[in-house]
């Protein structure tokens, strides 16, 4: 009975059966990001999408097929997963990008410790960077794909993939710098 009324006013828009739910369900829905993401601050960017997601499709979720939690946790499982499998192709789209270059004949011995020094520094801070700066970066890079392209394929926000492909940049423009 609550759980159908909650939904239903969920469904409505009411933003205290959001807050409710919220309340209701935010641990276990975070615990289960936390548990296949082991990355508290990827957990809770997926609590986040998980909850605005919920929000935004909240009229089509259907008591009868289950519960408001288990709603909540296939929502979380399902963008964890794809967190994931994210994390995987940007590491391997970075590990093929980075491969060593075919070398010139005529390079000195210099230049081409040079270029493997850059190519290592290049690869070591890409796997500092969280995630999802990863992932931002690798659909620009790897699939050309514009800001506004990656917001549409993702499902992010446009500031959202704005902010993460400055971050990125700026860390490793400063990682990478003569100075640094």
């Amino acid at each position: 009975m609550i759980e159908q009324a909650l939904s239903d006013a969920l469904a409505r828009g009411d933003r205290d059966a959001l807050t409710a739910v919220y309340e209701l369900h935010a641990n276990r829905v975070l615990a289960v990001a936390l548990k296949l993401l082991r990355d508290r601050t990827e957990a809770e960017d997926v609590l986040q999408e998980t909850f605005l997601s919920a929000w935004r499709t909240a009229s089509r979720h259907d008591t009868a097929r289950g519960d408001i939690a288990t709603w909540l946790v296939t929502i979380a499982k399902s963008r964890a997963v794809d967190r994931l499998r994210a994390r995987t192709a940007a590491m391997n789209a970075a590990q093929r990008e980075l491969e060593e270059p075919p070398r010139e004949e005529h390079a000195s011995a210099e230049v081409e410790l040079d270029g493997a020094r850059h190519v290592h520094a290049l690869r070591e801070q890409l796997a500092l960077l969280p995630a999802d700066q990863q992932k931002v970066l690798s659909l620009a890079w790897n699939e050309g794909l514009s800001q506004s392209d990656i917001a549409e394929k993702t499902g992010l926000p446009l500031g959202t993939v704005k902010t993460r492909t400055r971050l990125a940049l700026t860390r490793l423009t400063s990682a990478l710098s003569p100075t640094h």
